[in-house]
């Protein structure tokens, strides 16, 4: 049985205009990332997925979503909705290996259409990292 792997959709975001602090955008991230992984998934209704995996290069992030700790409230809001999400698992992936950081530190049209890590994602995805 062959992998297939492919971007299936995208979604950026502008920082808020009131400043947040960098894990929080993170968290943030994650929670639009775990909608999007609910809307693809059902959308995807006549493809068989084995599994759904989430990757963030935030390990605040992923260390918030195991925890079992109390957390601020801004945050257990998210976390509780993560939790909820339809994926199997979420794991770390490092800033440069990771395509959505593309988007935030700013690529001409022309580069991204290029951009093999964008299009195809780091090279050991396919092996299943």
């Amino acid at each position: 049985m062959s992998t297939y792997l492919s971007i299936v959709i995208a979604k950026s975001r502008v920082n808020p205009v009131r400043p947040m602090a960098l894990p929080r955008l993170e968290l943030v991230a994650a929670t639009i990332a775990t909608r999007l992984a609910d809307f693809v998934l059902k959308a995807l209704t006549n493809v068989k997925i084995n599994k759904c995996v989430l990757w963030s290069d935030s390990q605040i992030t992923i260390h918030w979503i195991r925890s079992h700790k109390t957390l601020p409230a801004f945050v257990e809001n998210r976390v509780r909705e993560i939790r909820t999400g339809s994926f199997d698992d979420i794991k770390y992936c490092s800033a440069e290996e990771n395509p959505a950081d593309l988007l935030t530190r700013g690529i001409t049209t022309n580069d991204l259409n290029r951009s093999k890590l964008w299009w195809e994602g780091p090279h050991w995805l396919k092996g299943g990292k």
